[in-house]
């Protein structure tokens, strides 16, 4: 199967046309092409500087949405967002694997599916992005691409999870269980979805949440209906009698 188009990618990206294409070209080649085809460069160069800028940006972007969280837990959820798993989530909501350019063995081994493979050129394509348009287009592309994965690493392990405290504060206090419903799912480009969820509470519509999931949505949704029913201020889980 042909890699497509330098071209698909770029756009699929939301970047300008006129951008550096060797840089891309680079970003999604794989060592095993490289060995196959010289003198094309592999991404590795690239991948090195990609995962400094992808830190860079992750750390900054934390640092400034959740300005009451402390070291711990934002370091944890900069770990998970940067992980190869995470990465390859993202990628593979890309189409990424379409544009490698892979040697013949790697292609019949499964390596456009590969993790690692796919994080990898993700962290290149990151790097081509800051090289091209510079680190203000960087991020905020960055910022864009891992807004679901960064609202539910904030909302499961390492921090709250507003679904999970909305259901107590209901089953507690109400005795009954929150009710999400889905009002619209948006295409906001060709790739992406911006999904706007409803939470009913006792019979009533206690807020709406947007995301480009619809876990994030959920989450978003459980959050302000915790502060519209004054149940916020219950950071932790209420103890049973």
């Amino acid at each position: 199967m042909t890699a497509l188009a330098i071209p698909a990618l770029i756009e699929r990206l939301g970047l300008p046309p006129d951008v550096d294409t060797a840089l891309f070209e680079q970003a999604v080649t794989h060592v095993s092409y490289s060995a196959e085809h010289p003198p094309h460069p592999h991404y590795e160069r690239l991948e090195f500087l990609g995962d400094a800028v992808l830190k860079f940006a992750m750390a900054d972007l934390l640092f400034a949405r959740f300005p009451d969280d402390p070291e711990g837990p934002m370091t944890q959820v900069l770990t998970r967002v940067v992980s190869d798993q995470t990465l390859a989530i993202v990628a593979r909501s890309l189409d990424l694997g379409l544009f490698l350019r892979l040697g013949a063995g790697e292609i019949a081994t499964g390596g456009r599916d590969r993790v690692g493979t796919l994080a990898s050129s993700l962290e290149a394509i990151l790097a081509a992005v800051y090289l091209s348009c510079g680190i203000d287009r960087a991020m905020a592309l960055i910022a864009r691409l891992l807004e679901a994965e960064i609202a539910c690493a904030h909302c499961e392990p390492g921090g709250e999870n507003f679904k999970a405290l909305l259901q107590e504060r209901t089953q507690h206090f109400l005795g009954q269980l929150p009710r999400y419903r889905v009002v619209a799912d948006t295409l906001v480009t060709p790739y992406e979805h911006l999904f706007e969820v409803a939470v009913d509470v006792d019979g009533l519509t206690r807020s709406h949440g947007a995301g480009r999931t619809k876990r994030a949505a959920e989450q978003e949704a459980a959050r302000l209906a915790l502060l519209e029913m004054g149940w916020a201020s219950h950071s932790r889980p209420l103890r049973r009698s």
